[in-house]
């Protein structure tokens, strides 16, 4: 065998080693894609098969789906819920706008009756001063008529009946200054049931103290105290937060534990909160 005949030998052992060592290779990494995708359970350092994974990813989209559904429709009974409620509370502040109206119309009628109940009983004192003046002219009477007994008979006898007759009168005069009394103790009943006393200045004088138990949205609050403390409709009252001055709110409406007032805007400083401390107000505006 020549030269050339040995490289020749020699190169086809080492392609063969080459081709040997490339099928070595690809075997090595050669996968079996049947089992791939058909492999129903996980094994060790492997999977389970594609079509399992796509099952499983299969049921759980239907399962997301069917929750998906229950989700969209809790959210649309929350949202019926809530419509349901807010129609219930407009329609609930509708209601208690007409009642304001109604007691502003009330309190507004409550007061020309006092005012009316003021004049009478202006009017019935001056009356029971000028009936008490003619009793007293009418004693003065009596007393110079008794004292002319004795001078003449005749005009006695004239006397005696005019007597009888003032002393009717009188009878009427003192059944009717006590009916003018029971009268003007119930008026004084009345006006002080209102807060209201005699005199120039109509004040109601109260000093009761208490705190905001709530505020709304449009600008009352409910105080703490109440008719039962003196309060009455119209009265005001500063509000404090500690020693910082905040407002000042005037009464519409009050129960014998509590009250409702209006916030005055003219006077508001801060935001009237929960919690603030009231005091009556110095003077009124």
């Amino acid at each position: 065998m020549n030269l050339l005949g040995k490289i020749f030998v020699g190169l086809i052992l080492v392609m063969s080693l080459v081709f040997m060592a490339m099928a070595m290779t690809v075997y090595s990494a050669h996968r079996n894609w049947r089992d791939e995708i058909m492999r129903s359970e996980a094994r060790a350092g492997e999977k389970v098969g594609y079509k399992k994974q796509l099952a499983d990813a299969t049921t759980r989209i239907e399962d997301l789906k069917k929750e998906m559904q229950q989700l969209q429709g809790t959210l649309a009974a929350e949202q019926a819920a809530k419509v349901s409620a807010l129609a219930k509370l407009e329609t609930e502040l509708s209601t208690q706008s007409e009642l304001l109206d109604t007691l502003k119309k009330d309190n507004q009628s409550k007061s020309k009756q006092l005012a009316t109940a003021a004049d009478a009983l202006k009017v019935a004192q001056e009356n029971l001063t000028s009936l008490r003046t003619e009793v007293d002219g009418l004693r003065s009477e009596i007393r110079t008529v008794q004292k002319e007994t004795d001078e003449q008979f005749k005009k006695a006898v004239t006397l005696a009946d005019k007597l009888h007759s003032s002393e009717g009168q009188l009878s009427d005069f003192r059944t009717r200054a006590q009916q003018l009394s029971t009268q003007l103790v119930e008026a004084r009943h009345l006006m002080a049931s209102r807060g209201i006393k005699l005199g120039d200045d109509l004040q109601a004088g109260v000093k009761a103290q208490g705190i905001v138990l709530a505020v709304s949205k449009d600008n009352l609050v409910e105080l703490s105290i109440g008719s039962d403390d003196g309060l009455h409709d119209g009265d005001e009252f500063d509000v404090y937060r500690g020693a910082t001055y905040v407002g000042r709110v005037k009464v519409v409406d009050t129960k014998p534990d509590k009250a409702v007032a209006s916030i005055m805007p003219e006077f508001r400083q801060q935001l009237v909160q929960k919690g603030d401390n009231v005091t009556p107000a110095r003077s009124k505006a």
